[in-house]
């Protein structure tokens, strides 16, 4: 960077690069255990349950505070695994291990949250269809200004 001035010309920014912990697969498991952060060149292993078969590679490495692309693990005879896991959402029933070709499951979210997207899933070729999202709806306000717009937000009491 260069000091022009007094004042610093286009002064760096720090971005924290590290990855999340990899999210779960249907129909599959991560090998070992999850950290809460991975730095980048770090590597996560996926498994498949029995009888589920893996397309893809089974590594996964943490690039940029990304993960490169994460395998899928389609059940033989159309059959699908657990529903994948929303944040901040739950199924409204136990998840069981193993579904059949048109089964369905269900989502809901908590107070507060607006779920997008269609609250129930399909197991369709082996594959769940796309699950809904949880977003907060929750907005703070101080003073006639909005502070934030988010799943959850600092509560200020007077």
């Amino acid at each position: 960077i260069t000091c022009i001035d007094g004042k610093w010309q286009s002064p760096p920014h720090c971005e924290d690069v590290r990855c999340d912990p990899p999210r779960q697969i249907a129909g599959g498991s991560i090998d070992g255990i999850r950290k809460s952060k991975y730095m980048p060149g770090e590597s996560a292993n996926y498994q498949c349950w029995k009888n589920f078969k893996m397309t893809g590679p089974s590594t996964v490495v943490c690039k940029n505070g990304t993960w490169t692309e994460l395998p899928t693990c389609k059940g033989q005879a159309g059959r699908c695994g657990t529903p994948p896991a929303i944040q901040s959402g739950e199924l409204l029933h136990f998840p069981l291990l193993e579904y059949q070709e048109g089964d369905t499951v269900e989502y809901k979210c908590p107070d507060f949250y607006i779920l997008e997207g269609s609250p129930t899933i399909t197991c369709r070729s082996g594959q769940w269809t796309d699950p809904p999202v949880c977003r907060g709806r929750l907005k703070c306000v101080l003073g006639g200004q909005r502070l934030c717009d988010c799943s959850s937000c600092l509560l200020l009491r007077p």
